[in-house]
């Protein structure tokens, strides 16, 4: 899988969001330790590092809001 660059924060993943929003195919990366977590996917997920975490209803996260950088996917 590809990944494009879209932005940093609640704001990359819908106009003027506040939040996440947890739309299909955007990833979010974590800047500490470079892992890329599916917004959209089912289940609970954690990255390496525990800063950020997914369960079924929300997203969390240790590092600012606007550390977090924002993928699209893309299928080679």
């Amino acid at each position: 899988m590809q990944f494009a660059y879209v932005g940093h924060g609640p704001k990359a993943t819908g106009f003027m969001s506040k939040t996440f929003k947890r739309k299909p195919g955007l990833y979010a990366r974590c800047t500490t330790c470079g892992y890329y977590m599916p917004l959209d996917a089912r289940g609970e997920e954690r990255c390496i590092c525990g800063n950020l975490y997914r369960t079924e209803r929300e997203f969390k996260h240790e590092l600012p809001a606007s550390e977090i950088e924002i993928f699209k996917g893309v299928k080679k």
